[in-house]
């Protein structure tokens, strides 16, 4: 892959991560499990290496590094403005030029994105999302190769060279592919994330809908439809809708451009029923692709389902052990027995409660196999509130409750 600097999407190998980066790979691996993935290409690390090279770039980066570490703050951003203007001005090479139109015209999209895909982004314990840039509506060969070198520069940006020099990243060794892809006119797009990361929940999927593109959820300018469906039975649990009043469309210029919603349409729902439950299955199959909670966005475009990127969740604490997720509850029996239990006494209590639940247990068909329904803890009696919460759920009417 070192050797091939522009590749279809449909012909990246799953060796190929190193060159084409994590969220191109996420996209590769979503299109191969048959959920439908935009068409597309990606210009490799080889593409970005071979800009430096052949403009003699990496000379004036290294310089332009050291500066940087006895720069004070406020002058840095202008060191780096400068870095990124040389990176868009400098000239593609003919063969790397022609390559990237002759996908493009291969595409045969009205209208391309062109997204940044750093090769170390969503590595474990840290996250580059949102740190580079993103270009829409691109509607002809030449702004698309600008958009490219553009997607290079912002490796250069005052945010994503301090979150570096934070994580004791090299910068000179960053590298950066880019993925251009057919742009979804959505009518409606948003998130999903296969935890609810409020809650720290893991059996509950979480998707959050505004209309039109997705830029008006990312930037914060509207609330989100949200909904919430459980991993497990795949049902809606709950939802919240919420008054949206800014929609993102591209205009026939193919420009991002915002528009106000009338009144009476800004608090509809904007994702049906079995859309939610759909994206909710879809998710459940990525978070099984990766094996691990992701964070995935989506467009609706003519009621078909388009997944544009899934990248792990790096911010969720360790999941808990089995011993942490057990609880012991005092009540009742500290209204009934408050003072610490002499051996004897709880001999006598473990024999009464056996013969007394035991057979509850028996006229209900469940079997509690070795599992406690009290013990000692610290000397007093506590009850096992697991048991009772899994005796609940199995009646009916009941499975759902949390």
């Amino acid at each position: 892959m070192s050797r091939v600097k522009v590749v279809s999407l449909k012909k990246v190998r799953s060796t190929d991560e190193a060159a084409i980066g994590p969220k191109t790979m996420s996209l590769v691996r979503m299109n191969r499990i048959g959920l439908t993935v935009p068409s597309g290409f990606v210009i490799t690390a080889g593409g970005f290496r071979e800009h430096f090279e052949q403009n003699n770039l990496l000379d004036r980066l290294k310089a332009a590094v050291e500066e940087l570490a006895k720069t004070e703050s406020r002058s840095k951003e202008q060191l780096l403005s400068a870095l990124r203007q040389t990176i868009i001005e400098a000239p593609l090479s003919e063969a790397l030029r022609h390559e990237i139109e002759e996908h493009y015209n291969n595409l045969g999209a009205d209208y391309v994105a062109v997204r940044s895909s750093g090769t170390a982004e969503d590595l474990p314990g840290h996250s580059f999302a949102g740190q580079y840039d993103t270009y829409l509506g691109i509607a002809n060969q030449k702004d698309c190769v600008e958009a490219v070198k553009k997607c290079w520069a912002s490796l250069w940006t005052l945010r994503a060279y301090e979150y570096r020099q934070r994580n004791n990243f090299d910068h000179l060794s960053i590298n950066m592919a880019v993925i251009v892809q057919s742009l979804i006119a959505a009518d409606t797009s948003g998130v999903m994330f296969t935890v609810d990361p409020v809650k720290d929940s893991r059996s509950s999927i979480v998707i959050e809908a505004c209309f039109g593109l997705g830029e008006t959820l990312v930037s914060g300018k509207v609330t989100p439809d949200r909904f919430v469906v459980s991993k497990k039975s795949l049902k809606l649990l709950y939802s919240t809708i919420s008054e949206k009043k800014i929609i993102s469309t591209i205009n026939r210029n193919g420009l991002v451009e915002e528009k106000n919603i009338p009144d009476e349409r800004a608090s509809i729902c904007c994702l049906g029923k079995k859309h939610a439950v759909k994206l909710a299955k879809i998710a459940k199959k990525i978070e099984a692709e990766f094996v691990s909670p992701q964070d995935i966005e989506w467009a609706v475009h003519n009621n078909k389902i388009f997944l544009l990127q899934s990248r792990p969740i790096t911010t969720l604490p360790p999941e808990k052990s089995w011993e942490d997720r057990q609880i012991w509850c005092c009540n009742p029996a500290k209204e009934v027995i408050p003072d610490v239990t002499t051996p004897m006494t709880a001999s006598v209590i473990y024999a009464m409660l056996d013969n007394f639940i035991d057979p509850v247990f028996r006229l209900l068909c469940m079997d509690r196999s070795d599992h406690p329904i009290y013990g000692l803890v610290a000397g007093r009696i506590y009850f096992y509130a697991n048991i009772w919460g899994a005796v609940f759920r199995e009646l009916p009417g009941t499975k759902d409750l949390d």
